[in-house]
């Protein structure tokens, strides 16, 4: 059985997309190591799972990640080299030289993703800009493939190396299949996932004056800055706080609420990205209340599977969230036309085909 090694210096080990679907898929025919963020070594789903190094500080992170990380994937040896961060795109050239084949999964847009990170200034930003220009001239193009999880981010790579493919982030079928009756479901709307300033919650929180609904809000704050001044709010009364959850509670979440929230704010990394937890509610039978990106509307409106509404806009959050608070029927429906959605279309079994394709083709 051949060897693979999946590498990451900022995703958690048991990462949706790396541990769940890529790895686990992938563990049907290979021999699969994952280095990642974990609090120990160990055997997970078939899995070696290599505990790497938690680095607060960024810049260090930066800095340091890659050379440690070149160090495990060498004590690791693999015939394929699976990379998943930005930072660490610059071991394709000493592994390549090895005679290993090397693939990139790009997440997220790289160019777009940059305005999306509040804690890079104008001037660090136009220096990673430049420094982006020879990672499209030589790195790129280095790679065996490259994998990319949304059609946009694809559409921009092809153009520098010219064996990438469309891995959809999609969810696994079984996952989330147990639906809960709505009558049943309890007067609250859920979030579960990164918790930062670009991702609608403060707007959610505006929107619920005088409703008598709870906000079920689970994952983990980007900065203490920003859970202090949420905390703050006035009706910080009506959240419902999980923290972190697994996948277990996460179901459990979807299972009592009558619609899921995905209100990113407008920006380049935004409106072509395809979060994961969008389809994680319509795989849960829950209706999605979204921001109006063309690419969004395609997804939850033209699938009838929930509402589009301006993530900027109080009054327009507010109205969609009592549509489905005070119409159970129709959100009942929404949550049947994603959950059906989900089965034909967007699920993790259509996808991984085309992972084990390209791993085929690169290990033959």
């Amino acid at each position: 059985m051949k060897k693979i090694c999946h590498l990451s210096s900022v995703h958690r080990a048991l990462d949706t997309r790396i541990f769940l679907k890529e790895c686990s898929s992938l563990g049907k025919y290979y021999q699969v190591t994952l280095i990642a963020k974990h609090d120990k070594m160990e055997k997970l789903n078939g899995i070696d799972v290599i505990p790497f190094p938690l680095l607060s500080n960024r810049l260090l992170r930066i800095l340091i990640s890659p050379i440690f990380m070149l160090f495990l994937a060498l004590k690791n040896r693999a015939e394929l080299y699976h990379i998943h961060d930005p930072e660490l795109m610059f071991l394709v050239i000493p592994l390549r030289l090895l005679g290993a084949e090397v693939i990139f999964d790009s997440h997220e847009h790289l160019k777009g993703s940059l305005h999306s990170k509040d804690y890079l200034n104008n001037f660090v930003i136009q220096l990673i800009q430049i420094g982006y220009k020879f990672i499209e001239k030589f790195i790129l193009p280095s790679f065996t493939a490259i994998v990319a999880a949304t059609p946009a981010i694809m559409e921009e790579l092809i153009k520098f190396n010219k064996n990438t493919i469309l891995v959809n982030n999609y969810p696994i079928l079984t996952e989330f299949n147990n639906v809960s009756t709505w009558s049943k479901k309890e007067r609250t709307i859920c979030y579960i996932g990164g918790i930062t300033k670009i991702r609608g919650i403060e707007q959610v929180l505006n929107s619920l004056d005088d409703l008598d609904v709870t906000f079920s809000l689970a994952g983990c704050y980007d900065s203490v800055s920003f859970k202090r001044e949420l905390a703050q709010h006035r009706n910080w009364f009506k959240v419902v706080e999980y923290g972190f959850v697994d996948r277990e509670k996460m179901a459990s979440i979807m299972k009592r609420s009558v619609g899921g929230m995905v209100l990113f704010s407008k920006l380049p990394n935004h409106v072509n990205a395809q979060p994961n937890k969008i389809f994680e509610y319509m795989s849960a039978s829950l209706p999605v209340i979204g921001s109006d990106f063309s690419l969004w509307r395609e997804i939850i409106v033209d699938n009838n599977c929930g509402l589009c509404v301006n993530p900027d806009d109080t009054k327009a959050i507010r109205k969609a969230i009592i549509c489905l608070i005070n119409n159970k029927e129709l959100a009942e429906k929404m949550g049947e036309n994603g959950r059906k959605s989900v089965e034909e279309k967007y699920n993790w079994k259509k996808e991984e085909k085309k992972l084990f394709k390209l791993y085929a083709d690169l290990l033959k």
